[in-house]
């Protein structure tokens, strides 16, 4: 899809789609998205921000909310609300800056055997963003590398070059590619 640009994005509902992927590139690709910011004119770039801001404003809301109403009535607790945006927002904010959300599909590609020719629906391959490192995460690299050997080998070479992260287990990865060459 080519979105509208971004600093052609206005506070219309016609807007809201491309303002949507806008944001969903700025949390998987911060990188990508800094190098389109700096193609609009300098003046446009916080009335851009702004309208992004307003955009994704009512999902966090819509969240805020039914979060905090599904882990009280999970546990058998009122909702208090000053406690209540204090603890909920903090656990929110902690499971969204560091993926935690995704170690169930990451588990569910390398156990109990690697999955490489799925490996395209891993985070890793999508998000440039995951601060904690993937536990087996090599195994898979090596899996994908075997499926496919220009793919995997270049997944190998991006890891290590731009994802401090998962750089430990793409190094790993190359090490058992190597061994297995020799």
């Amino acid at each position: 899809m080519n979105p509208k640009p971004l600093d052609q994005i206005r506070l219309r509902f016609g807007d809201h789609k491309a303002a949507l992927w806008w944001l969903g590139l700025l949390y998987r690709r911060p990188r990508r998205f800094h190098r389109s910011l700096e193609e609009v004119p300098r003046g446009r770039r916080l009335a851009a921000g702004w309208r992004l801001w307003a955009h994704a404003l009512p999902y966090v809301a819509l969240l805020s909310f039914s979060g905090r109403f599904a882990v009280s009535a999970a546990l058998g607790m009122p909702v208090v609300w000053g406690l209540a945006a204090g603890t909920f927002g903090g656990i929110a904010v902690g499971v969204a800056y560091f993926r935690l959300y995704y170690y169930a599909p990451h588990f569910l590609l390398v156990w109990p055997k690697p999955r490489g020719r799925r490996y395209r629906y891993h985070p890793v391959a999508w998000d440039d963003v995951c601060w904690l490192p993937f536990p087996h995460l090599d195994r898979l690299l090596v899996a994908h590398a075997e499926a496919d050997a220009a793919a995997g080998e270049e997944e190998i070479e991006r890891l290590i070059a731009e994802y401090p992260s998962q750089r430990v287990a793409a190094f790993r990865a190359r090490v058992v590619l190597l061994a297995r060459k020799g």
